[in-house]
């Protein structure tokens, strides 16, 4: 048998040149490409708080008909009366506004007292959660509720048009970003302040218009 020329076998690997080169290529995917993840995570949830801000913005309407239609004959309130005890409160505030404890009757509704808040209508499942730090709108445990300058946060603001015809109430829900200095520093041409200017709350979600 002939001996095996090992001069023939070459073991074959990286070399350094190639690492480094693999190395380079690797890091700059992970700078283009995990970035990108981080915006389009952000922006999705963006998107979840818009859906919530509408979901929630229904339910305000629908307790705000309740009311209504169950008030007393005696009662001269509008539906317009109703959804303004929700107005210029963040969705989250259990020390004022309707949306989570009674704590506003209109001055319109003199047989009695509202007994029941938007949050008393909604099935715990099916409540939305604010997606920046994973807490119900409707918790009464803090978290959305304003004293901290968190991402997501929902305030409805209030445009009162008293120039027209019969008077008309504007009413948008506006929010926080991940960028936002303070509670009241709205995303996205939002503005900022409690309410802001209602050119800059025509950026955030419509709610609804009514007549004084």
């Amino acid at each position: 048998m002939l001996p095996i020329a090992h001069s023939t076998l070459r073991q074959k690997g990286f070399t350094l040149l190639e690492v480094l080169l693999v190395t380079g290529i690797v890091l700059v995917l992970v700078a283009v490409i995990v970035p990108q993840a981080i915006r389009i995570n952000t922006a999705s949830k963006y998107n979840l708080v818009q859906q919530a801000a509408a979901e929630i913005g229904k339910w305000g309407l629908e307790w705000g008909e309740r009311n209504l239609e169950n008030q007393d004959a005696e009662d001269t309130c509008v539906l317009n009366d109703y959804i303004e005890t929700l107005s210029n409160v963040y969705v989250g505030d259990t020390s004022e506004g309707n949306w989570i404890n009674v704590n506003t009757n209109p001055d319109c509704r003199t047989s009695g007292d509202i007994l029941y808040s938007v949050a008393d209508m909604v099935d715990p499942a099916r409540q939305p959660r604010n997606p920046f730090n994973g807490v119900s709108y409707f918790s009464a445990n803090g978290g959305n509720d304003g004293d901290t300058a968190v991402a997501g946060l929902l305030y409805l603001a209030l445009y009162d048009q008293d120039t027209t015809s019969p008077p008309t109430h504007h009413y948008y829900f506006v929010y926080t970003g991940t960028d936002s200095q303070s509670e009241d520093d709205w995303y996205a041409g939002m503005g900022n302040g409690t309410p802001p200017d209602i050119e800059n709350m025509k950026n955030g979600v419509y709610m609804t218009r009514l007549v004084q």
